[in-house]
């Protein structure tokens, strides 16, 4: 605004530098400008950082197939189910599913991957039992039909899965199987296959021993970012839950099984509503929401600070060009060529660029800290990320005084004259 404002009679003159008021505005200016830069490179610096982080936790391994799912949740009332109307009601719909065109396999859970529900258990291994008053081990417990890990896709790495009768005897029953996962078992039984060996839920002698039949994947259970407990699975019918997830695993579309799905609940008990139901790629995808939004929003204010620093540089260097035309001419006259007045005003931006740089590192450096906590595979001083941000701000920086520094390059050595 100054720029345009500006007489052409008293630039010539250079007036507006020599006044003791117009070398403070010029101060004024560059502070502002380097300011500018300076928060422009902090935002831009966080919303690097969360870019990174969320890129490293869309690669992060959840333990599972989770293309082509769709899960849903039915909860039976209490006292119409007992224990046998729940196991006969989800066997029944799992086999009901299990007809349904390009359905591969149907499985059902108490808790479900990234869903919220959050089931644990002590447990004791024999040969291990801690002594009273020492850390007793937790871990996730998964209540599952014999088609769960076929159905969400979760690698058996040792022994088989659950079959049929391995439930059968119901709850109480004496014995029984168990699957653990591939943490549970490096931890309980290093450099030993787990198959075999025995684990039971409670410290009392008279509780029986569960024989560990198979070892599978460990699966992000409550979210992709944060280290999830050891997980142990018994068959839903030795444990029954009043509700469960089912998951179908199909060929095509899965969305497009939610209707004929709920027709099949309502089939079973016309006053059983499902809820909670998305494909598994929504339900992962919605795990990362927020830290979606976190970026979202750090990114558009990294943006509007990097195009203000943009602007205000532009505009000090434009008003700067204008007010040392006659400086300009002068060295014209004296033989500098257009290449060297092009420096001389592009540096000029590099250099306040550069300051504020220098000052943005210092705030940066405070204030992602703040960020640790939505930081996640990468350190909040990461290198490549402040590189590639300083090299962005430069980048600006030349680009704004790009078009003030062409001006110049036509600045007539006549203007030297009084």
């Amino acid at each position: 605004v100054q720029s345009s404002k500006l007489s052409l009679t008293e630039a010539l003159k250079d007036e507006g530098e020599k006044s003791v008021g117009g070398r403070g505005r010029k101060r004024v200016r560059r502070l502002l400008v380097v300011f500018e830069t300076a928060l422009a490179f902090v935002l831009v610096i966080g919303a690097g950082l969360l870019a990174r982080t969320f890129d490293h936790l869309r690669n992060v391994d959840p333990g599972f197939t989770p293309e082509s799912t769709l899960t849903l949740q039915v909860a039976l009332p209490v006292p119409k189910y007992g224990d046998p109307e729940v196991i006969a009601f989800f066997q029944r719909l799992a086999e009901e599913a299990a007809g349904l065109p390009g359905v591969r396999h149907v499985g059902f859970v108490n808790n479900l991957p990234l869903s919220g529900v959050d089931v644990t258990s002590s447990y004791f291994v024999e040969g291990q039992i801690p002594a009273v008053g020492e850390v007793v081990p937790e871990a996730d417990l998964g209540l599952i039909s014999p088609d769960y890990f076929r159905a969400l896709g979760i690698p058996l790495l040792q022994g088989r899965h659950f079959e049929p009768q391995d439930g059968i005897e119901g709850r109480g029953a004496a014995g029984g199987v168990v699957i653990v996962d591939e943490e549970l078992a490096r931890r309980t039984w290093p450099g030993e296959s787990p198959i075999g060996k025995r684990i039971k839920f409670n410290r009392s002698p008279d509780t029986p021993w569960r024989t560990v039949v198979g070892m599978v994947g460990h699966v992000k259970y409550s979210s992709l970012d944060s280290s999830s407990r050891e997980q142990l699975y018994v068959p839903f019918a030795r444990i029954p839950s009043q509700a469960a997830f089912l998951v179908i695993r199909t060929d095509g579309d899965p969305n497009t099984l939610v209707g004929p799905v709920r027709d099949l609940v309502r089939k079973l008990d016309a006053e059983l509503p499902i809820f909670d139901v998305q494909t598994m790629t929504d339900r992962l995808a919605g795990s990362l929401a927020k830290r979606r939004l976190s970026m979202s929003l750090l990114l558009s204010l990294a943006v509007l600070a990097l195009f203000l620093a943009a602007v205000g540089m532009y505009s000090v260097i434009a008003h700067s060009v204008t007010q040392r035309s006659r400086e300009i001419g002068v060295r014209m006259a004296l033989g500098a060529r257009r290449w060297d007045i092009f420096n001389l005003v592009v540096g000029e931006g590099l250099v306040l660029a550069l300051v504020g740089i220098a000052a943005g590192l210092a705030l940066a450096y405070w204030a992602t800290k703040l960020l640790g906590n939505l930081l996640f595979g990468i350190s909040a001083t990461d290198l490549v990320t402040y590189s590639m941000t300083s090299l962005l701000l430069i980048a600006t920086a030349a680009a704004a005084s790009y078009f003030p520094a062409r001006r110049a390059t036509r600045v007539s050595p006549m203007s030297a004259r009084d």
